[in-house]
């Protein structure tokens, strides 16, 4: 069902200009950033290549070597890069269905026109590997010097070349480092003719080689495929990943491009299982398709070191580092879709969390205090200079959230003991310890909110999470069999929340939310519509639509990633007009055309952030469909589809352990027919 009307996963680009977004591949482990020219490198990423950063000296993520680099050379003449700025690109297309990016280009060669066909794609199911193969077509007959080069990445320092004796040799091994030495990353490059007679020239033993040479005798006008197969490895995986990339390189090869290229294919067409379709909006179909396509080219189950906002598509912005992004955008959208997936996000903050008790007690905080900006190790990576990271405590409480989320949602009894508990219960001796007892009840003062503007006192989103989480680490506790914590339950039901009346100005009778103990104010921090959506907070619902009708009447113009759950909110609370409306600013706004690629703001350069487009897919998979990851009562509320929808189709998710069909229409609970 979901991969019919395939046209319209395949992007096709055929001009170029200055400015021009590159095509990004990836999988969750590695990722590509490919140009117009596929053969000259701008940026590759490995999960756990990482380096000191130059000015901050917090752990940042590096630029990885690219594996494709070619040259072609035709007898005597000159080479295709001597021949620089002549080349031309005719067309690249990316076909999301599979993951496959297709560059088709021609280039002077031998005194005529060469054309190449490139392929590309990272595998999924042997997720260090990413493969390409080149068709050929010379324009006459002749000696022909395929040069393949790995081209390292800015900041690489190169370590060590081929493998030594005793390894198999591949036709390119490397070890680079990178500002710090503080990880390593491995990469190995096979090569294949397809059986034709070729001479390698051999690169001497031990030595740092980016680059080898390969002869063969070409005809006029007959295709000929080389094809590579790399494998990048960091030291997040292994202490010396340059050997263990050759035998992964050599590994991937004897499993053959042909069949890496079916098992991709294959793995895709498993993740479109989950395509959210619409009848009656063409607009956000195409914007849930590339969500969902770009959100698992940056997830896979064997990264260990979680998605960071703009996933693996570059180093730069936000310097790789995990935030509450993860927990509270994406986390649900895996687990929906790929239980395995999600625990990859819950495993990251496991691992992490003897990292979150020292910095609590660095606070005098007890049990666990997950920091806002998490290295690969989980420790605090905010640049020092920044006047947010100390602040934003909130993420403690995401990350408990979309762990106990996780419990219920997947059905993976065994996982509570060893995981859920240990967390939740860490963050929940954090908020005890953390809570302020008064008159009016538990208070949390001095934190920042989502609106990252200043510290203030209980932080109306900040209290009620809190207050969740420690309900949640009391039914945690009972599954686990701990004795019961009555402490956490009289804390979270105490827990003051700054409620008032709306201003008269607003034109909305009775109460709302406050942001915080301030009272109200006009500025609307996007924190007060994630209460209803998604945290599914208990509130009545009048409440939350007055909080909503006020701030959507006389807030300042805004826009952050955070307007993906207005999107949520508005079907929440009823507003189908607001929902249609808000998605389509989205859409419209934040939303790269050429690639689908979505961005942080209006006009931002950095593209593929997966945190909006993350969040705004969770609107449509679980707001407008009403599902909740509530064991027994899954379709919990009725569907509240934007104006225009008509229905919303999934041919398969994830609940309780359990694969489901759904069909959600306006005014009605979604359909849930359960399935092999």
């Amino acid at each position: 069902m979901p991969v019919s009307n395939i046209r319209s996963l395949i992007r096709t680009v055929e001009s170029f200009p200055d400015g021009h977004q590159d095509a990004y591949l990836g999988n969750g482990v590695i990722g590509l950033r490919v140009r117009p020219d596929p053969f000259a490198s701008w940026k590759a990423i490995a999960s756990g290549f990482v380096k000191e950063h130059e000015e901050g000296r917090f752990e940042a993520l590096a630029n990885a070597p690219y594996a494709f680099g070619m040259d072609f050379k035709l007898g005597d003449t000159p080479s295709m890069l001597e021949n620089a700025g002549r080349a031309r690109v005719r067309k690249q297309s990316l076909d999301m269905s599979c993951g496959e990016l297709t560059t088709e280009l021609e280039f002077p060669l031998g005194g005529g026109m060469a054309r190449a066909q490139v392929l590309q794609f990272v595998s999924r199911t042997c997720p260090v590997a990413a493969c390409q193969e080149v068709r050929l077509t010379a324009p006459q007959s002749g000696d022909l010097k395929v040069t393949m080069s790995v081209l390292p990445g800015p900041d690489n320092e190169i370590y060590a070349g081929a493998a030594p004796g005793g390894e198999r040799w591949t036709d390119l091994t490397l070890g680079c480092t990178a500002n710090g030495r503080i990880s390593k990353c491995g990469l190995s490059v096979k090569a294949d003719f397809g059986g034709a007679e070729v001479s390698r020239e051999d690169s001497e033993k031990d030595k740092p080689q980016t680059s080898r040479a390969f002869r063969l005798k070409v005809e006029a006008g007959r295709q000929i495929a080389i094809r590579s197969i790399a494998a990048t490895v960091t030291s997040a995986y292994h202490p010396e990943p340059e050997l263990e990339s050759c035998r992964l390189a050599n590994w991937a090869a004897s499993i053959g491009f042909d069949s890496l290229r079916s098992q991709n294919r294959a793995a895709w067409r498993e993740i479109w299982k989950s395509r959210v379709l619409v009848t009656g909006d063409e607009k956000a179909q195409d914007y849930l398709d590339c969500a969902l396509f770009y959100l698992y080219s940056s997830a896979h189950p064997s990264c260990r070191t979680s998605v960071p906002p703009f996933g693996m598509s570059q180093a730069d912005y936000y310097h790789g580092h995990v935030f509450w992004d993860t927990d509270i955008f994406m986390t649900p959208v895996l687990l929906l879709t790929s239980p395995e997936t999600a625990r990859m996000t819950i495993a990251y903050r496991l691992r992490t969390l003897e990292a979150a008790k020292k910095r609590a007690e660095c606070y005098g905080y007890k049990g666990a205090m997950y920091p806002w900006e998490s290295d690969t190790r989980g420790f605090e990576s905010t640049p020092s200079d920044s006047k947010t990271g100390w602040l934003e405590q909130h993420v403690n409480m995401c990350v408990a959230f979309a762990a106990w989320q996780y419990q219920k949602a997947a059905g993976d009894k065994a996982w509570a003991g060893e995981c859920t508990w240990p967390i939740l219960k860490a963050v929940a001796e954090w908020i005890e310890s953390r809570v302020e007892k008064t008159k009016r009840g538990c208070e949390i003062w001095n934190v920042m909110s989502t609106d990252e503007s200043r510290a203030v006192n209980n932080s109306s989103y900040v209290n009620a999470l809190s207050a969740q989480v420690l309900r949640n680490a009391c039914e945690c506790a009972k599954l686990v069999g701990q004795p019961p914590m009555e402490k956490w339950r009289e804390i979270a039901e105490s827990m003051f929340i700054p409620i008032g009346p709306a201003p008269q100005q607003s034109g909305v009778r009775g109460d709302i939310i406050y942001k915080h103990d301030g009272g109200w104010e006009k500025d609307c921090s996007t924190d007060l519509f994630i209460i209803g959506f998604p945290l599914d907070l208990p509130f009545d619902r009048s409440l939350l639509r007055n909080t909503y009708d006020a701030h959507m009447t006389l807030r300042k113009e805004s826009f952050s990633m955070g307007y993906s759950f207005v999107v949520g909110e508005a079907a929440f609370v009823g507003d189908r007009n607001g929902a249609r409306e808000s998605f389509h600013r989205l859409a419209e706004e934040v939303f790269e055309p050429t690639w689908g690629m979505g961005t942080e703001c209006p006009g931002a350069a950095t593209t593929c952030f997966l945190t909006t487009m993350a969040g705004v897919l969770q609107a449509a998979m679980m707001a407008f469909t009403g599902i909740r990851f509530e064991p027994g009562n899954w379709a919990k509320y009725e569907a509240c589809l934007p104006d225009g929808w008509k229905r919303i189709e999934i041919e398969r998710i994830y609940l309780g352990g359990q694969a489901y069909s759904l069909e959600a229409e306006h005014g009605r609970k979604a359909r849930l027919a359960p399935i092999e």
